[in-house]
């Protein structure tokens, strides 16, 4: 069992993680709200407007991918995550190693910038 300082480093560490999530998604919901309105206004999805919900998207998409492997990790040591919990823990061997390779996959595509290519195939 872990001491009272690892636990309160610990819930630290959430509270601030969760505390610049909230400011993060604070920030992309105004973003994206001042994009829309101004499409509206132009009557025009502009090439920023597009841009601003690419970054979006892609940032979603590396945000999940971290937030797996941060998960399968606990999951592969058989330790409950703090905020995330998915299946049950006799499921986690199991679960655990699709989780992460799917967070990989995810990253991969995310890095890859051929997989982000204006011409379609």
């Amino acid at each position: 069992m872990p001491d009272k300082e690892t636990l309160a480093a610990g819930l630290a560490r959430i509270r601030r993680e969760r505390k610049t999530a909230l400011y993060a998604w604070l920030v992309a919901t105004v973003v994206l709200a001042t994009v829309i309105l101004l499409s509206i206004q132009f009557q025009t999805l502009s090439w920023v407007s597009m841009l601003v919900l690419a970054v979006a998207f892609l940032w979603a998409m590396r945000a999940i991918s971290k937030r797996w492997l941060e998960v399968s990790g606990y999951m592969g040591r058989g330790e409950k995550h703090p905020t995330v919990n998915i299946g049950s823990p006799d499921a986690w061997p199991t679960l655990g190693p699709l989780l992460s390779s799917r967070a990989e996959t995810l990253a991969k595509w995310v890095n890859d910038d051929n997989a982000w290519d204006d011409e379609a195939p």
